[in-house]
Formats: C-alpha cells, structure tokens, sequence
C-alpha cells in the first residue's frame, strides 16, 4: 500500500515554501521586465511607422537605459536621418556602437557593425569624430549604469 502524501508544518516544509515562493516570484520578475521590454520596443516601433518621431525617441531611449540593442540601433538610424532630432552623423555613430556593445547575438552584431559603417555614417565622420562618438557612448552607458 503507498503512503499518502502528508503535509509537514516543521522547519524544512517552511523553508520549501520559501524557497519555492522566491523562485516563483523571481521567475515573474524576471520574465516581467522582458514583456516590458517587447511591448515598449513594439509601441515605439508603431510610434516610428506612425511618423511620431518625438514619441518614438522617447520610447526608444528608455529601452536603450535598459540596454536593448536594437532600441540602439532604432536611435542610430533616428540621428542618422534626422527624426525627431537634429541629425548628427556621430550621434548615430555613437549609438550604432552601442547596439555593437549589446548586441544579443552575432547576426544582431554584424546588422549593428553595418550600420556603423555605412557610408553615409562614415562619409561625413573624421577619426576625431569618432573617437568623440565613443567617449559620447562611455559617458552615457556611466550615466545609466550600464556596463
């Protein structure tokens, strides 16, 4: 005859529920920031379709502190181009770097890399510029605590 589970209220039974409530809650927090992050870049994407390109900065700033490359690369392109902010080729070259640094993967990593080295990000930038550009994206990761 199997024995029936039982329900133990001694030290070692509280200490599993502990343990598998701060998992549970750690799981929902870790996953949490995640959908976040997606909705956000999804909603600052529509923003950018939409041709709001103040909201779109905006949006795409706040997942950048979060160091999402692609939120990055997004502000690379809106310097480049000139949306929703002056345009300034070592601002994009600032950012495209930055997509590099965090980049998740290599496909994403060598998207971020020719990006960075499109002519039209390149033709206009010296080799100060870009030192500039690079010292402008180490001030800014220490601003946000990013490493």
């Amino acid at each position: 005859m199997a024995a029936w589970p039982t329900i133990s209220t001694g030290t070692a039974a509280r200490r599993s529920l502990v343990f598998a409530r701060t998992l549970l809650v750690g799981s929902v927090l870790l996953l949490w920031p995640g959908c976040v992050a997606a909705d956000s870049l999804a909603d600052a994407r529509s923003a950018l379709k939409q041709q709001d390109f103040a909201s779109a900065h905006t949006m795409f700033e706040l997942e950048a502190r979060r160091g999402n490359a692609a939120a990055m690369n997004e502000l690379g392109y809106l310097y480049l181009r000139g949306h929703g902010v002056a345009q300034d080729c070592m601002r994009a070259y600032m950012w495209f770097s930055l997509a590099i640094s965090f980049a998740p993967d290599e496909a994403f990593r060598r998207v971020a890399v020719d990006n960075q080295f499109t002519a039209e990000v390149n033709g206009y930038l010296k080799s100060r510029d870009k030192s500039e550009a690079h010292r402008l994206g180490n001030i800014w990761m220490a601003r946000h605590h990013l490493e």
